[in-house]
Order: structure tokens, then sequence, then C-alpha cells
């Protein structure tokens, strides 16, 4: 039998860790947007000789601080948990591992998935304050809009100090590297401390709609509009079509349906035509002119994984093992996943992967819709044509944060 703790010792436990929950959630949100990280690789790693990042454990600054939120806060999660729903996922999942042709990725996927669970039951139970939430993220985006303007304009990356948010190396002389062509300029699309340009706009997109949509921020006016200006800038800045298309359908109809706003018809007029002008403008820009006839290859590929492995996937984060398997086209995209969250996910969890998702995430996911349909919506639009909501560290963990938080 668990010996009981004396009162003194609840008291002094709660005590510390009120203290230092807000410190590591303020810390956890401040280095979200950063990629600082410890890549392992072995054997398994590599595709016909070729080093590859999605199949590679890592450990990122970020994850180091979940560990110690959830070690902190360990008694909260466990008592968040629906015990028949947590065994049932369980379940699946160590089927999913022993069916997957590369166990290790396997199971490292199966770790960052417990990673966001108890992120979202975290957030769901933080009481950091609004005002905060603002703060913190201004002055991370600050960063971010900094590091991306600085590669926009020297078309290269800043390095020194920036290594340690886990800027990559870049230049307009990198193969493969994110370019656009805007009137006749070559541009580096920038990436901040991000994989990719847009992974950058994705998440930014996310965060503007979640805090622009949120009334609870809406009594901090100088730090809300602060942070949007920010966000703004690297949705455009990012040069990514469907961010910024999202943007703009969203911010239209979100002046649209806003009654008050309806009332100053010039004020409403005015909006919808600069958001359509900047809008467009960006959107002008020329980039990858294969990208439809890739996302169209992965996409082939990716439903015969599927029709492959019906029932329980081909494993999690195992697709790129099953992509390899097919011929490719010259495209020097072998090591890409498919470009859609949907495809993806019943590719490597499958049918039962996906019932088991809806079911114990139906609730939430219909919260969400109604409490701000608007992030919702941005995860659904930009998840159609890629897939950093899944594989990409900062996006990835950017979602228990929003919809626990919702």
């Amino acid at each position: 039998m668990m010996k009981k703790l004396p009162l003194k010792e609840k008291i002094s436990h709660r005590s510390f860790r009120e203290k230092i929950t807000p410190f590591l959630t303020a810390a956890f949100l401040f280095f979200l947007p950063t990629q600082l990280g410890r890549h392992f690789f072995f054997d398994y790693t590599f595709l016909s000789g070729v080093k590859v990042d999605y199949l590679s454990p890592t450990i990122y600054l970020t994850d180091i601080i979940v560990f110690f939120l959830v070690l902190f806060n360990l008694d909260i999660v466990i008592k968040s948990f629906d015990k028949k729903k947590l065994l049932f996922a369980a379940g699946f999942i160590l089927i999913n591992i022993f069916i997957s042709p590369v166990k290790p990725v396997a199971v490292y996927r199966a770790v960052k998935i417990c990673e966001f669970v108890c992120l979202f039951l975290i957030f769901s139970q933080s009481k950091i304050a609004d005002k905060a939430w603002l703060k913190i993220l201004s002055l991370s985006g600050l960063v971010q809009f900094s590091l991306a303007a600085f590669q926009l304009i020297s078309k290269h990356s800043l390095q020194g100090p920036a290594y340690l948010f886990g800027e990559r190396y870049l230049s307009l002389g990198i193969p493969a590297i994110a370019k656009a062509s805007l009137f006749g300029v070559e541009i580096l699309r920038p990436y901040g401390s991000f994989s990719h340009p847009n992974s950058l706009a994705g998440f930014y997109l996310l965060l503007y709609f979640y805090v622009s949509r949120n009334k609870k921020f809406s009594r901090f006016i100088y730090w809300k509009s602060f942070f949007l200006f920010l966000s703004t800038g690297l949705i455009l800045m990012s040069f990514s079509k469907a961010a910024i298309i999202t943007y703009i359908l969203l911010n239209f109809f979100a002046t649209v349906l806003d009654r008050k706003k309806l009332d100053c018809r010039i004020c409403t007029l005015s909006k919808i035509i600069v958001v359509l002008l900047i809008g467009t403008i960006f959107l002008q820009a020329e980039a990858d002119p294969l990208s439809m006839i890739k996302r169209k290859d992965f996409a082939v590929k990716s439903l015969s994984i599927f029709r492959n492995n019906l029932a329980f996937g081909i494993g999690g984060g195992n697709y790129l093992v099953g992509q390899n398997r097919f011929p490719d086209f010259s495209f020097d995209t072998i090591n890409q996943p498919v470009h859609n969250i949907f495809l993806l996910f019943v590719s490597e969890y499958g049918i039962a992967g996906l019932i088991i998702g809806l079911i114990i995430g139906y609730k939430k996911i219909k919260k969400v819709a109604l409490s701000n349909p608007y992030v919702l919506i941005a995860v659904f639009l930009t998840g159609m044509v890629d897939h950093y909501w899944l594989t990409l560290q900062q996006n990835f963990l950017l979602i228990p944060v929003l919809f626990g938080s919702i």
C-alpha cells in the first residue's frame, strides 16, 4: 500500500508546483516556435542511402520542457485520463507498433502521441493569464518576425545566436531551398526557425485566428493588435499560398459575419479591400512550378499504401518506408510525406485508427467548432495541402495547446 503524504508535505508539493508550472508554461510557449533539438540517426533512418529527418528520433528543447510540465503536474494528468479510452487506445497503438515495418519509428511516434495528449490535458486546466498569453506570444513572434525579415532581405540565414532557436543554414544557392520569384526578383522564402516557410505560415495562421477570434484577449487591444500585426507579416512573408488564401477567406467571412462591423459599411468594405489587395500582391509570387504534380504523385502513392493496410495502417511514422517502395519520378521528393494530413493519418493508422481518433476527440472537436471554428477550418484547409500538422514539432504541439485552451 502507498503511504499517504503528510498534510504539510502535500501543501509544500502543491505550492512548489504552483510556482514552477507558470514558469515552465511561459517558457514552453516562448520556445514553441523554435526547433533546437538533437537528432539521432540509425540504420533505419536512411532510405536508399539518404538520411531522413522524419525517421530520426529527436529530442527538442520543447520536449524537455513538456517533460517537466508533465512531471510536476502528473497527478492532474492521471486524473484527467479516461481509463477505458486509454486502454482502448493503448491496445490499438501496440497492434500498430507490432505490424510496423520499422518498429523503433512507430514507438517514437507513440511517445509523441502521449506527449500530445498530456500537453492537451495540461493546457485544458492551465491558469495562465490572458495578458501573459499575449505578451509571450508577441515577444516570441517578434523574434520570428525579425529573423524572417532578415532572411528575406539578406537572402541567407542569420546564424550566430539564431542557432539557439534552431535556425537552419539558408542560402539561395542551396539545392531544394524554398524560393519564389516576385516581379522578376528571386526571393529566399524566409524560414524563421522553422523547417519550411509553409510550416512557419501555418503556425502563425492558427495563432492569428486563435487570438483574433477570442474575446478574452479583447481587453488588451495594444498587445492583441501587435501580435496580429506580427503574425500577419509572417504569413505574408512566407509566400505560402495555402496559408495566405486561408487567411484571406477566413478574414473575409469573419468581417462579413461580424454584425457590429456591418453597421459601418465603409469600415467593412475597407478591411475587405485591404486584405484582398495585400494578399493578392504576395500571391503573385511564383514558387515551385511542379508543386501540384508532386502533390498528386504523393496522393496516388498514399492511397496505394492505405489500400494495402486498410485496417491498422502501415504503422505510425512509417509512411515514408512504405512510399520508398514506389518508383520516384525524378522529383527529388522521395523523402517527403504526402501533403495531406488526412491521407497521411489513414495511411499510418488505417480505418481503425481513424475511428478511435474520432471517438476520443469528437467532443473536443465539437467544442472547438462551436467556440472558434476559424481555428478548426484553418487546420482543415492547410492540412488538405500539407503535412506539417502531423510531422513537424512546432505545428504538431501547437494543436493540443490551442485546442486544450479553447
